[in-house]
Protein backbone atom coordinates (compact mmCIF):
# COMPACT_ATOMS: atom_id res chain seq x y z
CA UNK A 1 0.00 0.00 0.00
CA UNK A 2 1.45 3.30 -1.13
CA UNK A 3 0.25 5.35 1.60
CA UNK A 4 1.86 3.08 4.57
CA UNK A 5 -1.14 2.42 6.65
CA UNK A 6 -2.48 -0.90 7.90
CA UNK A 7 -5.80 -2.12 6.26
CA UNK A 8 -7.74 -1.40 8.81
CA UNK A 9 -6.42 2.49 9.50
CA UNK A 10 -7.46 2.93 5.97
CA UNK A 11 -11.17 1.80 6.38
CA UNK A 12 -11.24 4.26 9.59
CA UNK A 13 -9.78 6.80 7.62
CA UNK A 14 -12.38 6.49 5.04
CA UNK A 15 -14.88 6.45 8.04
CA UNK A 16 -14.02 9.67 9.39
CA UNK A 17 -12.83 7.53 12.30
CA UNK A 18 -11.09 10.85 14.32
CA UNK A 19 -8.82 8.08 15.85
CA UNK A 20 -6.84 8.20 12.52
CA UNK A 21 -3.63 10.94 12.68
CA UNK A 22 -3.70 13.77 10.89
CA UNK A 23 -0.47 12.31 8.98
CA UNK A 24 -2.05 9.48 7.65
CA UNK A 25 -4.71 12.22 6.27
CA UNK A 26 -1.89 14.60 4.95
CA UNK A 27 -0.06 11.37 3.53
CA UNK A 28 -3.14 10.42 1.72
CA UNK A 29 -3.80 14.49 0.40
CA UNK A 30 -0.13 14.54 -0.73
CA UNK A 31 -0.70 11.20 -2.53
CA UNK A 32 -3.88 11.98 -4.24
CA UNK A 33 -1.38 15.99 -5.15
CA UNK A 34 -3.83 18.09 -2.98
CA UNK A 35 -1.45 18.45 -0.26
CA UNK A 36 -2.05 22.30 -1.28
CA UNK A 37 -5.51 21.62 1.00
CA UNK A 38 -3.61 21.50 4.38
CA UNK A 39 -3.09 25.16 4.14
CA UNK A 40 -6.59 25.66 3.66
CA UNK A 41 -7.74 23.46 6.62
CA UNK A 42 -5.63 25.76 8.92
CA UNK A 43 -6.36 28.80 7.57
CA UNK A 44 -8.10 31.08 10.44
CA UNK A 45 -10.32 32.61 7.40
CA UNK A 46 -11.65 28.71 7.17
CA UNK A 47 -12.52 27.87 10.84
CA UNK A 48 -16.03 28.98 11.22
CA UNK A 49 -15.84 27.32 14.60
CA UNK A 50 -13.77 29.81 16.11
CA UNK A 51 -15.18 32.79 14.12
CA UNK A 52 -18.48 31.79 15.67
CA UNK A 53 -16.64 31.54 19.24
CA UNK A 54 -15.22 34.76 18.64
CA UNK A 55 -18.69 36.35 17.95
CA UNK A 56 -20.64 34.86 20.82
CA UNK A 57 -17.84 35.80 23.37
CA UNK A 58 -17.82 39.58 21.63
CA UNK A 59 -21.73 39.38 22.21
CA UNK A 60 -21.25 37.97 26.13
CA UNK A 61 -18.81 40.91 26.52
CA UNK A 62 -21.02 43.50 25.11
CA UNK A 63 -23.81 42.36 27.17
CA UNK A 64 -21.90 42.94 30.50
CA UNK A 65 -20.63 45.62 29.77
CA UNK A 66 -23.85 47.00 29.14
CA UNK A 67 -25.24 45.50 31.81
CA UNK A 68 -22.44 47.18 34.07
CA UNK A 69 -23.10 50.32 32.27
CA UNK A 70 -27.06 50.83 33.36
CA UNK A 71 -26.04 49.33 37.20
CA UNK A 72 -23.67 52.33 37.09
CA UNK A 73 -26.20 55.13 35.96
CA UNK A 74 -29.03 53.79 38.39
CA UNK A 75 -26.28 54.18 40.82
CA UNK A 76 -25.64 57.82 39.73
CA UNK A 77 -29.14 58.69 39.64
CA UNK A 78 -29.62 57.28 42.87
CA UNK A 79 -26.79 59.13 44.62
CA UNK A 80 -28.43 62.38 43.15
CA UNK A 81 -31.25 62.25 45.43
Amino acid sequence: MRIGVSVPTLIRMERGDPSVSIGVYATALWLLGLSGALGELASPAKDLRALEADVREAARIRAARKQTSITAQLGKKRGAK
